[in-house]
């Protein structure tokens, strides 16, 4: 049975300090895993599948992991994805190499596995907005008032020239 990050717990036969907490007279040790590392915004962009991201549609993959020395995730696979046929699982079973636990104790490396649920929200799209403030307006508008200006200067040139009589 996979357990969440926060509530694994593994019966060893001796009490390992450090990172963990235990009961003397049962010989349970209790290894909570907590995350050291978990995967930027940019991470979680990178890694996101392409179909997903062009039809706009997000996802749940879930995947089962083992907790490897350092903390690291391994032998990672996927157990639930929605919906299917997106790659959601696949993604995420990458993601978790962006993944770091708080390492095992040594008895547990590789023995204790995780169940991580990722969610895959559809990035949003950038949104081209001009900021515009007072003194950018003023200017715009007398840009368009010389040019008003120039304009009609030029009409009464050419009007003149057509009454010059030669």
């Amino acid at each position: 049975m996979r357990l969440p990050a926060h509530d694994l717990v593994h019966k060893l036969g001796r009490n390992i300090g450090g990172g963990m907490s235990g009961d003397e007279r049962t010989g349970t040790t209790t290894y909570k895993p907590d995350w050291q590392r978990k995967p930027t915004a940019d991470q979680m962009a990178r890694y996101y599948p392409e179909r997903a991201q062009r039809e706009d549609v997000g996802g749940l993959a879930t995947i089962g992991c083992m907790v490897g020395k350092g903390g690291r995730l391994t032998d990672c696979k996927v157990l639930k994805e929605t919906p299917e046929g997106y790659g959601f699982g696949k993604a995420a079973v990458k993601l978790s190499a962006e993944f770091e636990m708080t390492p095992p104790p040594p008895e547990l490396i590789g023995k204790k596995d995780v169940s991580i649920p990722i969610t895959f929200a559809v990035p949003p799209t950038p949104q081209f907005v001009l900021p515009v403030t007072a003194v950018q307006v003023g200017f715009v508008m007398l840009v368009a008032a010389l040019l008003l200006v120039g304009l009609f200067g030029l009409i009464r040139v050419l009007q003149a020239d057509r009454r010059v009589d030669i």
